[in-house]
């Protein structure tokens, strides 16, 4: 199998499995808030994990939460500026994850949202961000790095923006974090969700940076877990398995991006040799290293995703979560991408564990699944 998909999950690599695995088999059973020594060991490991995820992100460990994920994450830093901030409006891009759009729409009265739009090379509307900061906006919640195409926002500039109107800045890191680099010490943000299955973690662990000092009201109560701001007993191997997959990253992260970049630059080079279909999504742009969103023209997904998977390469139309939606991205639809070139809209992703002899193998089974839809369609 040739699997490039990684922006859906991850393998879990097998140094990350190997630190879980004594907190799975029992070795190391006892709930992290009992005072005894089975309860302090475990306790001790939380702990170091979150010390990995802090060094990884270049902040203090008592910023990091840990959560179920980056759903959790994200739902959790919008509800706590809503419950902190009540009355006020969130500010949002047209092409976020479904965890703040539909979670902001399910939340806020509509004219409590405002959303600001991308150009045609998904970059989001600098001056109309600046534009429509009013004093009633409290909360900026961009995604980081785009699911769907790996189009990078400019994040930087969205805080410098916010930060002098006293606006607060969220991030959906969930993409970027082990990917590329991060430094909270360089970027004032106040808000940073991320989830350990996309870089090589496990799944049902993630964490939330929460920036020192800042108002916060929790949105899981039941108990005084990770310092008050998330009750509930911690998934602790999952915790162990993030801190390792944060350890790991932020080791080889300059090593693994130059692979990505290497294997993601040399496939668009033979696909757009080879199929004069292809159109590259983002290309002018800075993207995620591992990431390569390409619409064939004249073909649709719905057809291609299926006979690739036959041939043993999974791929996917966009997010995981809107699988069995087989309509036009909606990134893709906001780039103002015509709905019939969108529609045969694919996106690869690589990780460390790809090669390029699977880049071959892709090719191959590419040129395969276009000769057999061709045949049929003639």
């Amino acid at each position: 199998m040739v699997y490039l998909d990684n922006n859906s999950t991850t393998k879990v690599d097998p140094l990350v499995f190997e630190a879980m695995e004594p907190f799975l088999r029992g070795d190391n059973f006892g709930n992290p808030s009992s005072i005894h020594t089975a309860g302090r060991i475990v306790r001790d490991a939380i702990e170091e994990s979150r010390s990995k995820v802090s060094s990884l992100l270049n902040c203090s460990p008592s910023e990091i939460i840990f959560s179920s994920g980056g759903t959790e994450s994200i739902n959790s830093a919008i509800s706590s500026f809503a419950n902190t901030h009540g009355g006020n409006r969130v500010l949002i891009s047209s092409v976020e994850h479904a965890a703040v759009d539909d979670f902001t729409t399910a939340k806020f009265d509509e004219t409590a949202v405002v959303k600001v739009g991308v150009d045609e090379n998904g970059q989001i509307d600098l001056d109309l961000l600046q534009n429509s900061l009013d004093e009633n906006i409290s909360l900026v919640s961009i995604i980081y790095a785009h699911n769907e195409t790996g189009i990078l926002s400019p994040v930087s500039e969205i805080v410098e923006i916010c930060t002098p109107k006293g606006v607060l800045c969220h991030f959906d890191a969930v993409q970027a974090v082990g990917k590329i680099p991060i430094n909270l010490s360089n970027l004032e943000c106040d808000l940073i969700s991320l989830s350990a299955h996309k870089f090589h973690g496990p799944k049902g662990a993630g964490a939330l940076y929460i920036k020192d000092g800042l108002n916060w009201t929790p949105s899981q109560i039941g108990g005084g877990q990770e310092r008050g701001k998330r009750a509930g007993t911690e998934s602790v191997a999952n915790i162990l398995g993030l801190g390792k997959a944060s350890e790991l990253a932020a080791l080889s992260l300059s090593e693994n991006s130059k692979l990505l970049l290497s294997l993601r630059n040399r496939f668009e080079a033979k696909v757009t040799q080879e199929f004069e279909s292809a159109v590259i999504v983002g290309s002018n742009v800075e993207r995620l290293p591992n990431t390569s969103n390409i619409c064939f023209d004249g073909y649709e997904a719905e057809a291609l995703i299926p006979l690739l998977d036959q041939k043993g390469v999974c791929v996917s139309h966009g997010a995981a979560c809107s699988s069995g939606s087989w309509g036009p991205p909606k990134a893709l639809k906001e780039m103002a991408y015509a709905d019939d070139l969108a529609k045969g809209s694919i996106r690869f992703s690589f990780s460390k564990f790809n090669s390029e002899k699977d880049i071959d193998l892709t090719i191959q089974a590419l040129h395969e699944s276009f000769t057999l839809l061709d045949s049929i369609n003639n």
